[in-house]
């Protein structure tokens, strides 16, 4: 049966291995075509394809082909000749693929298919026995028109923002910005759920990472089911993180998946008995530090791979894998050294993919990455095909989030946080249910109606409802509110109650939103009700200074200064003054203020001797290393 796939557009060099490493964890084998955009695949039916397409990171979707012509125009006279009785004056939303066209809303789509937007969906889905909500129009780089219909998502439904910047999809779920602690090599997440699949992580499996870090390549393989991750490494600072809330149980706790277990290890001296065994081994050697100005020589063995062979020699169970990145000098021949090291093992190379560290072309670039794949010789149990079968239920608020707020007003139950986000007040006060409702994030009308500054709604609810209700990741209203600056809700949520002082699971709390969103009116709003605010520590125990030093927001210090002076001198979980942090993340500006008062470098040591330009030296921050030296 054969299916056409659309991947996002990015690694495309990985696309093939990870959809036939996916295909095989089910037992299963494909015939993949050439790697494009849009590219073929026979899969055995159509349940082996939905299985295999919705764990795949770097596809969008996958179709059956319906109809295809080599244009719009000449779609439309074939549909047309083929069904004359299905085209009329009315129009019909259709979903668009164009990987070369932005196609914002339904009016674009429209525009790109002209009258092609008159054919009957219902009557041509009922001709062809399908849904009328999987037809997509597909439009290829080539111009080719394909009228398709859906068979399942990928793991990447879009594109991402930012022309692909960021990663849509499960990408964008895991996007370092939205963890409380990363380190400076931290793995791209859309790279780390592809070495995952690669790994064909299962439910259960136990997983190691010698050089764990920060520990996301685990985190991506706890997306697939991990049961226990082990994360060693040899620096003890990187598993310690920057504190509670600022380290690698932060990081898991954050998508409430299970700690993995930290060791300090060195991958060269094993500390495991031989019996351990582990499914998987998924890492990125650190190669960024020792790799980079060695000789060719020993530019291999210096990211300790043949020490890595060893350890998955030696603890991988049959057919377990090990995935991992190395560094390779253009010169180099990565092939010959794989034998050389395997030679000794029971280890068989099954990829050797190679890819690009800068922007330079293959024949240009002096160092290349290969992300290289061993397997461990046995038969590990695939996973059973699971029949999908269309949820036929429609969650009623859902659908109506589409509509208009005139139409979707009347529908019952009442969106109760869309009233409040829009300050539909009548609609409000005429519900005769529960105003205090979670919805499906926990989050209730007010949290809403606080975000959207909707000051007459939050009056209303607030003779109503738990002025400290916190969704689920325990952020309250007043936080929501000083996170956007809405000053007035912010004194009207403090008269009735809400507690300035409440940590959310992240340990954010109302003066730490203030100094991440650089709102010093905010923070005066909360020490007006409550001064003790403004000394609370947050994650790794940073005050508001840490936090906004760590922003660049220098003229916010300099007021909060003002008017709290002590906060100067609290340090971190590590020792660390504010402009460490600074320094850290690279706004000169607020160094050179902190050192304008003529404060000697050596004043602002650590508890591990470190001074700020020792952090900017790690980081990588030029500026500030210029000016500090």
């Amino acid at each position: 049966m054969e299916t056409l796939i659309l991947s996002i557009g990015r690694h495309q060099e990985l696309v093939e291995h990870e959809l036939i490493a996916v295909a095989a964890l089910y037992g299963e084998t494909v015939i993949v075509g050439d790697i494009d955009r849009f590219f073929y695949v026979k899969f055995l039916s159509f349940d082996v394809a939905r299985c295999v397409v919705a764990r795949c990171v770097l596809l969008q979707a996958c179709f059956e082909v319906l109809e295809e012509d080599d244009s719009v125009e000449k779609l439309l006279n074939t549909l047309e000749v083929k069904y004359p009785l299905y085209f009329g004056k009315e129009e019909f939303v259709y979903e668009v693929k164009a990987p070369k066209k932005r196609l914002k809303n339904a009016k674009d789509k429209r525009k790109v298919l002209g009258k092609l937007c008159r054919l009957n969906a219902k009557k041509y889905a009922e001709e062809k026995s399908v849904d009328e909500k999987e037809l997509c129009f597909l439009i290829k780089e080539n111009g080719n028109v394909l009228l398709g219909r859906l068979i399942a998502h990928g793991l990447s439904p879009s594109t991402g923002s930012r022309g692909g910047r960021i990663g849509g999809g499960i990408a964008a779920k895991y996007a370092l910005n939205k963890r409380p602690y990363t380190g400076i090599t931290t793995m791209d997440p859309e790279l780390a759920l592809v070495m995952a699949n690669l790994a064909q992580i299962q439910n259960g499996d136990w997983v190691l990472d010698p050089f764990a870090g920060s520990a996301g390549i685990l985190l991506a393989c706890a997306h697939f089911g991990m049961g226990m991750g082990f994360a060693h490494d040899i620096s003890f600072r990187a598993l310690q993180g920057d504190g509670p809330g600022r380290d690698i149980d932060a990081n898991f706790s954050t998508y409430s998946f299970a700690y993995p277990e930290k060791a300090l290890a060195d991958v060269r001296y094993s500390m495991w008995r031989p019996d351990i065994k582990v499914d998987a081994i998924v890492c990125d050697p650190p190669y960024n530090i020792r790799t980079f100005g060695s000789s060719d020589s020993n530019s291999l063995d210096n990211q300790l791979l043949r020490a890595l062979v060893q350890t998955a020699d030696r603890h991988l169970v049959p057919g377990g894998r090990l995935v991992c990145y190395v560094c390779v000098n253009h010169s180099s021949n990565l092939n010959e050294y794989l034998q050389d090291v395997t030679s000794s093992t029971t280890l068989k190379i099954l990829l050797n993919i190679k890819q690009q560290v800068t922007a330079k072309d293959f024949d240009n670039a002096q160092w290349l990455r290969s992300l290289v794949v061993l397997e461990k010789p046995g038969v590990r149990c695939p996973l059973p095909i699971v029949v999908v079968k269309p949820n036929q239920s429609v969650d009623t608020i859902l659908q109506s989030r589409y509509m208009e707020w005139k139409v979707a007003r009347s529908y019952k139950p009442l969106d109760i946080w869309r009233a409040a986000w829009v300050g539909d007040l009548p609609a409000l006060s005429a519900y005769t249910g529960n105003l205090d409702e979670r919805d499906a994030n926990g989050k209730t009308a007010l949290f809403f109606a606080c975000g959207y500054n909707q000051i007459v709604i939050v009056k209303f609810l607030l003779d109503h409802v738990d002025v400290n209700a916190c969704d689920d990741e325990g952020t309250s209203p007043l936080c929501q509110a000083t996170r956007f600056g809405h000053l007035e809700v912010m004194e009207l949520l403090l008269i009735a109650g809400a507690d300035a002082c409440k940590l959310s699971q992240q340990l954010w709390f109302p003066a730490y939103y203030a100094a991440t969103y650089n709102h010093f009116e905010a923070l005066n709003v909360i020490c007006k009700y409550n001064t003790k605010s403004a000394y609370l520590q947050g994650p790794g125990l940073q005050t508001i200074l840490h936090r906004a030093a760590e922003c660049g927001h220098d003229v916010f210090i300099e007021k909060v200064l003002t008017i709290v002076p002590k906060l100067a001198s609290i340090r971190d979980f590590h020792g660390r003054m504010y402009v460490t942090s600074a320094a850290r993340s690279g706004y000169l500006n607020v160094v050179q203020n902190f050192f304008s008062e003529g404060i000697d470098l050596q004043m602002c040591l650590d508890n591990h001797n470190e001074t700020p330009l020792d952090e900017a030296i790690r980081y990588g921050r030029t500026e500030v290393v210029e000016w500090l030296v």
